[in-house]
């Protein structure tokens, strides 16, 4: 479920009731509802909030508290605090003082803050997970999120409630079958695997720019059309990861793409001059040593056009058409040719409305080195940039947390988002699950790993039909993990036989 949350009333209404705040706030949030159930004897609650281009004024505050709501009564859960620069000063000088103040999920400062490089200017998503104890009244409950925006110098607060999810859902844990009188209860351990340790932590990120040049030329002009504001936010990309402590940037490639318009050789020339021209611009500006930077072969993008027309439904009349033209072999230059063609012109003229603008880019890809955290260094960097942990550190960081506590699954869960062609990811996410009794989280991804050959694997498969009652594959499964040596395995198979003789008595 996506919601995108906005203080502006010019950027998009979602159908609610709460004032608007306005002129104070920028952007947009978009909140991703992962989970908001009640399972056992709590309400567990998970979403996800990007903050990209989210700014709030410097006097201000943004405070984002998740609740649910049932009538007239309401439960709020922990309130993420967003400052802007001078609010976030004010709030460290009354901490430093040791003043009694809210404790919040989390506390950020707002992108316009200097100090707040390393999460001012990348994805910015948050994964949030709270958990309250259930209560009867919570049966048709709703869950919204309250935006209060405050500040001082005499500006009024603001507040607004933004719908998440209209009723909260209930889920019954099915841990055995219905207990006889002299039932015995399983104490079920899941198996972790912990992953290597990542020797060098290399990571990339690549940026379209979109920048326009004077027809058939090179010359990079920053103040021509919106090419001030791209290049403002690609050099702020750069100079964040060559300014970032403990990153090293090792690598900077450009490479220009072009429409298909004119001659084929016309447009290698002008996409590779134009990526030299950025490439020359951000030397320049952030004196990047020469040796890691190069310009990669561009030209015409006929893959982002075959996506397109496949994709778009603007070219549905004559995908068939454009798809056999695109596919067939033959010079660049004759199939444009061909395309102009067709139906008198009409549908090339559609593409260079629609499309060539966009085809006519520059992509530049940043690639570094990311130097080892701790456990304390990883807690802070997991909050604003996890991409830059390892699978290792992820690990460690989740078996710092009790098992009980929501963010022991969270980070495993973040893990597995994070490297999802890991099975070691997705084992791990699924023994977090299985710990809480969640089966049908746990088999989304103890499906993905149906080819692995990990004892651990098996032991987790013989959890999860305990969980659901199925005592004869869980024993199959657990026997499997016991011979390969798997020792959790071996403890919850005497929890089955415990199990059964107690069905026995």
């Amino acid at each position: 479920m996506k919601k995108y949350i906005c203080f502006l009333t010019a950027l998009l209404a979602v159908g609610t009731s709460g004032v608007r705040a306005q002129n104070n706030y920028d952007g947009k949030i978009k909140v991703v509802t992962r989970e908001a159930v009640h399972r056992g004897d709590s309400v567990y609650l998970s979403i996800d909030l990007s903050l990209q281009g989210v700014s709030v004024a410097s006097d201000r505050s943004l405070t984002l508290t998740p609740m649910l709501m049932a009538g007239d009564r309401n439960c709020e859960l922990p309130s993420i605090l967003i400052n802007g620069a001078t609010r976030q000063r004010l709030y460290n000088r009354e901490h430093a003082l040791n003043r009694r103040l809210p404790k919040p999920y989390l506390v950020l400062t707002s992108k316009r803050s200097r100090d707040d490089r390393a999460f001012g200017n990348y994805d910015r998503t948050l994964s949030y997970k709270a958990a309250v104890a259930y209560a009867d009244w919570m049966q048709h409950a709703r869950v919204v999120m309250l935006e209060d925006l405050c500040g001082c110098a005499g500006h009024a607060q603001q507040v607004s409630i933004e719908p998440l999810v209209n009723r909260l859902s209930h889920e019954t844990v099915v841990r055995d079958t219905v207990m006889p009188k002299n039932d015995y209860a399983m104490h079920l351990t899941a198996a972790f695997v912990r992953p290597q340790v990542e020797a060098r932590k290399e990571r990339g990120e690549s940026h379209e720019i979109n920048l326009h040049f004077p027809v058939g030329k090179t010359t990079l002009l920053p103040d021509f059309s919106n090419n001030g504001e791209e290049l403002a936010r690609i050099e702020t990309q750069v100079r964040n990861i060559q300014h970032a402590s403990g990153i090293q940037l090792t690598n900077m490639s450009v490479r220009g793409t072009a429409s298909i318009e004119g001659s084929e050789a016309s447009n290698a020339r002008l996409s590779a001059g134009r990526a030299q021209a950025l490439l020359g611009y951000l030397s320049a500006r952030t004196r990047l040593p020469y040796g890691i930077c190069r310009v990669l072969p561009g030209g015409e993008d006929w893959e982002m056009m075959r996506k397109e027309v496949a994709e778009n439904p603007l070219f549905a009349v004559r995908r068939y058409e454009l798809e056999q033209i695109i596919d067939q072999p033959g010079t660049a230059d004759r199939k444009e040719q061909l395309i102009r063609q067709l139906d008198n012109g009409t549908v090339y003229r559609m593409l260079n409305d629609y499309l060539f603008p966009r085809m006519r880019r520059v992509i530049c890809r940043l690639d570094y080195v990311v130097k080892p955290y701790t456990v304390d260094e990883a807690r802070q960097v997991y909050v604003t940039q996890p991409q830059h942990l390892s699978l290792d550190e992820l690990y460690q960081l989740a078996n710092s947390y009790e098992i009980t506590d929501p963010h022991f699954g969270e980070v495993f869960e973040t893990a597995a988002r994070l490297f999802p062609d890991s099975r070691i990811a997705n084992l791990n996410a699924a023994a977090s699950y299985l710990q809480q009794g969640n089966t049908e989280r746990a088999k989304q991804y103890l499906d993905k790993l149906t080819d692995t050959d990990l004892p651990e694997y098996a032991n987790n498969m013989g959890v999860y039909y305990l969980l659901k009652g199925d005592y004869t594959q869980a024993a199959q499964w657990l026997d499997r993990a016991a011979a390969r040596g798997c020792a959790q395995a071996a403890q919850n198979k005497q929890e089955l036989l415990h199990k059964q003789q107690s069905l026995k008595q």
